[in-house]
């Protein structure tokens, strides 16, 4: 037989960087390694010396298959080393390290679901050494340190940075290096107003290059809204009235709450048109000016916005793809002003000023803009038009794709026939993995709610054992059920660990077929067997993804919900107001965003076990078994698809089963750590929600409906 030609370094190095193309970007929680990639790194190291690799061709031909191993600190320390080796690959290293860092916290919980802490902690400092060293060899390079601080930032924390970016540029700091400096000091005040905080924003110990200071200006403007703001909104609770905070705030800058818009116009009049227009998009990107609940704010709010909407109706044309980010923002920002949704000419104003001025910019985004402002004035015909036509002109979108009018959801109830739905009358295969011998815990187990998450293969073996253990920590007994959508010979090791991790739960599994071999369909078909797990079990139904990490009880977490619901949703509001009540309460008056996608969120539904419960769990199963197929010719359609599953059903119950009693898991505290709450009552809010408190929504009512 001929001997088969040997590879030369440079085919090596197309194949790999055609792979390379092939997943530009690399999600580090949910990523598999490559089914190639050993191969080719045992190819790359006996090409090296076979072929005469040079070190800078070897060092990047590793940096690429680490990448697609899915292994961050090896890749990391391969890119470090490329800066040295060959002038060319410096951007390609530097953007994969910005990425590596950038993506540090989801790293940090791949690791975590099958590492021990010690080894975690010892994966952060081994990263951390390998950026340091890049920072000690290329001291001017901002690219460098950038990277460094970014991934001090995720992994210390904001603190941890900005000490030492106080210590490293104490004496110089590039202006890429000084605007992150700014920004760290506006997040921190974001998340932590506290005395600390506010006393840091009015010191400015690194010095500020000249180029520095377009970030200068606009970290003052950021810095005098949450000032003014912080001094606003002392009465919403003792974490913005403590003696600190006070003492701190008395010391800082005068900022007058009159003079705050003054100052920003001020400044933003002597720009040019252009510059003038890119600034109040900056501005209006300013996040503590959404959370104040001053009607002084609210003030500065709607100036802002009516300056970018003098600016949409100014601009000839969409040069430089001007006008439709103002339209944009326009679309993102004015439903996040009380005026907006009490005024409803102004809604109404809204979706003209998109189907005017919407000519001028690319039909997806008019079509989508449309849809969006339509849907807010409740305009639903229009929006439902609008949002198809989107569709077709671009099926890639985020949310509008999968958008359901929720009026539909009457007639797919009406309509369905088990025989044409073949996804609802998939085979269902159930057993028990682990249950208690004791009658006495079975009894009390059977009250307990049932945990319910579904996965392929492929993410259970990702994720089951991080969110098994997240429960453990948390729990002590219970019920988990998991819906397999493969075979279950796939995963026994996975089911073994399961039952090592929760000795004290009752452990039920159930798998079907893969009918719909789509990503969205594994998370989604849990809905779809929901109600028949209900008809097999007493007490609640918690439905979540698998990719969480609980951190509470289940049981703590129900009892934090209103005690007579019938389902909890995670629902999101635009804003909120509260008003004083005939009967001298307070009530809160809740408005919805304008995407309809992001209005229920489908991570976690609850059900009681009652008769409503169990009419919305049918309803879910029917309309997520039709959507589902529905969707599925349309090529990359489905991000939101659940949610705007959710959304559709939850807004039809309102309206056509007023007498369900929901929930909104939102005002009880989300129960997992994907987006875990402040511990400070007082600045606990729900994403999105600038008027109220938690301890003030505790007193108040259920979610209200949201707008059609």
């Amino acid at each position: 037989m001929p001997t088969p030609p040997r590879n030369t370094a440079a085919e090596i190095l197309k194949e790999l960087t055609d792979l390379q193309q092939g997943a530009p970007s690399i999600d580090w929680r949910r990523e598999r390694p490559h089914p190639e990639a050993p191969e080719l790194r045992a190819a790359i190291d006996r090409l090296a010396h076979v072929n005469g690799f040079t070190l800078a061709e070897w060092v990047e031909a590793r940096a690429r298959v680490h990448l697609l191993q899915v292994s961050a600190l090896d890749a990391l320390a391969a890119l470090a080393q490329l800066p040295e080796c060959n002038a060319a690959l410096e951007d390609f290293a530097y953007t994969q390290i910005l990425n590596i860092a950038n993506a540090w916290d989801q790293i940090r919980t791949r690791l975590a679901s099958t590492a021990p802490a010690a080894e975690v902690n010892a994966a952060r400092s081994r990263a951390e050494r390998i950026l340091r060293n890049l920072v000690l060899r290329f001291p001017e390079e901002e690219r460098a340190m950038l990277g460094l601080l970014q991934f001090m930032r995720k992994a210390s924390g904001i603190p941890s940075t900005l000490a030492y970016l106080g210590r490293a540029c104490s004496r110089s700091a590039s202006p890429g290096v000084a605007s992150f400096y700014f920004d760290l000091l506006i997040e921190r005040l974001e998340r932590t107003p506290n005395a600390e905080a506010v006393e840091g924003a009015e010191q400015i110990p690194i010095a500020v290059p000249a180029a520095a200071f377009p970030s200068l200006d606009r970290f003052r403007f950021e810095r005098a809204v949450h000032l003014a703001s912080l001094r606003w909104n002392a009465h919403l609770g003792e974490g913005f009235g403590d003696d600190a905070l006070r003492a701190a705030l008395a010391k800082a800058s005068d900022v007058r709450p009159g003079t705050v818009l003054e100052e920003i116009l001020g400044r933003v009049a002597l720009l040019r048109p252009r510059e003038a227009t890119e600034t109040l998009l900056a501005l209006t990107r300013i996040p503590m000016l959404w959370k104040s609940a001053a009607p002084e704010m609210e003030a500065v709010r709607f100036r802002l916005l009516e300056h970018l909407w003098e600016v949409a109706e100014a601009l000839p044309d969409n040069g430089g793809n001007l006008l439709s980010r103002v339209l944009h923002a326009l679309l993102s920002y004015l439903p996040q002003t009380i005026r907006y949704w009490e005024e409803p000419q102004l809604r109404l104003r809204m979706t003209e000023l998109m189907q005017r001025r919407g000519a001028l910019i690319h039909p997806h985004a008019r079509a989508n803009y449309i849809a969006q402002a339509a849907f807010g004035s409740g305009q639903v015909d229009l929006a439902t038009e609008n949002f198809a036509l989107a569709t077709e002109l671009l099926s890639t979108g985020y949310g509008h794709p999968s958008y359901l009018d929720y009026r539909a959801v009457g007639r797919i109830d009406a309509e369905f026939t088990e025989d044409e739905a073949p996804l609802a009358s998939t085979p269902f295969r159930f057993e028990i993995l682990h249950r208690t011998a004791d009658p006495g815990a079975r009894a009390r187990r059977d009250q307990l709610p049932l945990i319910m998450t579904s996965a392929n293969v492929g993410y259970v073996r990702s994720f089951l054992s991080f969110y098994a253990r997240g429960l453990a920590a948390h729990a002590e007994e219970g019920r988990l059920h998991l819906h397999l959508v493969g075979e279950r010979a796939e995963i026994e090791k996975e089911l073994a660990e399961l039952r090592a991790i929760l000795p004290g739960f009752d452990v039920t599994l159930s798998s079907e077929p893969v009918t719909l071999d789509r990503a969205y369909y594994f998370a989604s078909a849990r809905f779809i067997q929901a109600a028949r797990i209900m008809d097999l079990l007493e007490g609640p139904l918690i439905l979540t993804d698998i990719d969480l990490a609980w951190r509470m009880a289940p049981e703590a977490f129900l009892q934090s919900l209103r005690p007579d619901y019938d389902v909890a949703v995670r629902g999101f509001d635009a804003v909120r107001r509260q008003v004083s009540a005939p009967d001298g309460g307070q009530i809160i008056l809740r408005y919805a965003y304008v995407r309809p996608w992001v209005g229920i969120a489908a991570d976690i539904v609850v059900f009681a076990n009652t008769a409503a419960a169990r009419r919305f769990a049918e309803l879910l199963r029917r309309v997520t078994a039709t959507h589902l197929q529905a969707c599925g010719h349309i090529r990359n359609s489905h991000w939101g698809i659940d949610q705007n599953i959710t959304t559709a059903v939850y807004t039809w119950t309102v309206r056509a089963a007023p007498e369900t009693v929901f929930a909104n898991v939102e005002d009880a505290g989300f129960p997992f750590h994907k987006l875990m709450p402040p511990k400070d009552p007082a600045l606990r809010r729900p994403r999105g929600a600038h008027w109220i408190s938690y301890p003030e929504l505790e007193r108040n009512e259920a979610p209200q409906a949201a707008p059609a």
